[in-house]
Order: C-alpha cells, then sequence, then structure tokens
C-alpha cells in the first residue's frame, strides 16, 4: 500500500501543482478508505466523494461494466452536480 499511497500522492501533487482545485468521486470497494483517507487529507473532505456503485443506478444496471465506464459515469455524474 506504501507504494500505491506514493503514486496518488504524486498523482494529486501533479494535477494541483498549478494551483487548479481538484474535484475527486471515487467507487467505495473493499479497500477505498485508505485512498479515501489520503485524498481527504491533501485535497479537503468537501472535495472528494464517494460513490456507492449499487446506488448508482447508471453504474447498477450498465450492462458495460468496466472499471473505465463506471470511472466515466461518475466523473460525469460529478461534473453535473448529480
Amino acid at each position: 500500500m506504501s507504494s500505491d499511497a506514493a503514486v496518488l500522492t504524486n498523482l494529486i501533487d501533479k494535477l494541483t501543482g498549478d494551483g487548479t482545485p481538484l474535484q475527486v468521486v471515487i467507487e467505495a470497494s473493499g479497500c477505498f478508505v485508505w485512498a479515501y483517507d489520503l485524498l481527504a487529507s491533501k485535497l479537503g473532505e468537501d472535495r472528494v466523494q464517494v460513490a456507492a456503485p449499487s446506488k448508482v443506478q447508471v453504474i447498477a444496471q450498465s450492462g458495460e461494466k468496466t472499471d473505465a465506464n463506471d470511472a466515466w459515469w461518475l466523473a460525469y455524474l460529478q461534473q453535473m452536480s448529480r
């Protein structure tokens, strides 16, 4: 996990290096808590949202269940303030 945390920290630093605020949505899973804690400490709790995939209808009912598809929908719904 420490290498994963280092990679995530580097990504956050790269994406926020120019001062642009970053909003993040992550899918709840069996091992998301460490990522949430890291993101919340770096960005602030108000900048990190957690989505339960079973509660997001477009993901739960999707016939194309892939990480890329789920990520696209989470980003889209966040962008639309849903």
